[in-house]
């Protein structure tokens, strides 16, 4: 009886500990320089020039973060420099569902996006990230909406009572991820407008 419980038992605990792994995966893998979460890369778009990649990219920003009056958050284009190749596509808005309890909340990530362009190439940083429920009376609750923190928190070895009291490690993985899924569908649309 032993002889069958204990490998029985060790299957049980290794299968643990690799679930926990690949949960855990996604927390490591963000994009997190000097402890900001920060998404960036550089794209080629062969046979386009500066100036035809500069108009591709206003004009992504203004369809892919259409507001609606309402909005509290305004989205602005705006030149970091006298030279055209550098502005930054400020509070962009992305739209999500994550679930931090029993139901699906509708959540708004605000983002900030930078753009340089040059002739065949163009580089993006997304940075300034938070998040937050759509609607006003969740807010109030006081749901967690900065990426970074929730970031730091889930890499302590222990949450503290207070800490997980407030939020849990799934919790944490379902809000960044859900995150994560809507800033890297915005990268890929980005990327389909710049190269079609």
């Amino acid at each position: 009886m032993i002889k069958t419980l204990l490998p029985g038992l060790f299957l049980l605990c290794s299968t643990a500990v690799l679930a926990q792994q690949d949960k855990d995966t996604l927390i490591y893998n963000l994009p997190v320089v000097n402890g900001k979460l920060i998404y960036s890369g550089i794209g080629k778009a062969a046979g386009r020039n500066r100036s035809t990649l500069d108009t591709i990219a206003k004009n992504w920003f203004h369809s892919y973060f259409k507001l609606d009056e309402s909005s509290e958050e305004k989205a602005a284009i705006m030149p970091l420099s006298n030279d055209t190749s550098l502005f930054l596509l400020n509070n962009g808005v992305l739209g999500y569902k994550t679930k931090p309890g029993m139901v699906n909340i509708s959540f708004v990530a605000i983002i900030r996006i930078e753009l340089s362009c040059t002739d065949n190439y163009y580089s993006y940083k997304i940075d300034h990230i938070f998040f937050r429920p759509k609607s006003g009376a969740l807010n109030a609750m006081g749901y967690q909406n900065d990426p970074e923190y929730l970031i730091k928190v889930y890499k302590r070895k222990h949450l503290g009572f207070w800490t997980a009291w407030n939020v849990s490690r799934g919790q944490i993985r379902d809000y960044l991820h859900n995150m994560n899924t809507a800033v890297r569908s915005c990268i890929a649309s980005l990327n389909k407008a710049m190269v079609n």
